[in-house]
């Protein structure tokens, strides 16, 4: 169990009771739709569209959960990573999976939607015949 599903607990029954609650706040289903719907128009409004993959780091619980509901009611995959990327690994995972768009939490609820560059291009060995 991860420490983002710990922290937070939902419900299964869309439309009443809670949707999910961590140690900084607590959520019913209508206001996590509330806020899924402004985090998707804030992120569309940003350049992304359906079909694109967003590299989301670890992030609170109730973050992580929004980000995955904005997402899907845009069309767009959740490339999930967890930890820094001291070493660029996940970038690289990255740039091999083709992400376009990196998530940067912050606190309060204001994270940023950032364009990746694109990885540079692999020279192909030339074959004769």
């Amino acid at each position: 169990m991860s420490v983002a599903s710990a922290s937070a607990r939902s419900t299964r029954i869309p439309g009443r009771g809670l949707a999910a609650a961590a140690a900084s706040a607590c959520w019913d289903f209508a206001e996590l739709e509330t806020r899924a719907g402004g985090r998707a128009r804030a992120l569309s409004a940003q350049g992304l569209s359906s079909g694109q993959l967003v590299v989301v780091p670890d992030s609170p619980a109730l973050e992580l959960l929004l980000m995955q509901r904005a997402l899907g009611r845009l069309g767009c995959g959740l490339f999930p990573v967890t930890g820094h990327d001291a070493d660029g690994q996940w970038g690289r995972l990255a740039d091999s999976a083709g992400v376009e768009w990196t998530w940067r939490p912050a606190t309060g609820g204001r994270g940023r939607l950032e364009r990746r560059s694109p990885p540079p291009a692999q020279a192909c060995p030339r074959v004769h015949a």
